[in-house]
C-alpha cells in the first residue's frame, strides 16, 4: 500500500467515525428515552462528558459520553453552561 493509498484510507476511516458519531447523537433510542427528565449538568460535568466523547479509550465510553451530553443539552441551564465551558476551554 503506498503512502497516498494510506493516507486515503486513514481520511476514510475518520469520516466514518464522524458519520458514526453523528449518528449515535440523532438516533437514540426513542424506547431508552421515554419517561426520561433532562438533568441539568454543571461545567465540570459538560467538560468532563466533553473529554471522554473526544478522547475515551472505549467506543462505548465515547458513546456513553456523547448520549449522556445530549440528553443534558435538552435542558436551558445546561445550555447555557455549555456555551459557557466551551468558550472558556
Amino acid at each position: 500500500m503506498g503512502d497516498g493509498s494510506r493516507r486515503r484510507a486513514l481520511r476514510k476511516a475518520r469520516r466514518e467515525q464522524q458519520l458514526v458519531s453523528k449518528r449515535l447523537l440523532r438516533d437514540e433510542d426513542p424506547e431508552k428515552a421515554e419517561g426520561y427528565v433532562a438533568v441539568i449538568l454543571g461545567e465540570a460535568e459538560i467538560q468532563q462528558f466533553l473529554r471522554l466523547a473526544q478522547r475515551g479509550t472505549e467506543e462505548k465510553e465515547r458513546e456513553k459520553a456523547l448520549v449522556s451530553l445530549r440528553r443534558g443539552l435538552q435542558h436551558p441551564e445546561t445550555q447555557q453552561a455549555f456555551i459557557r465551558s466551551v468558550w472558556v476551554v
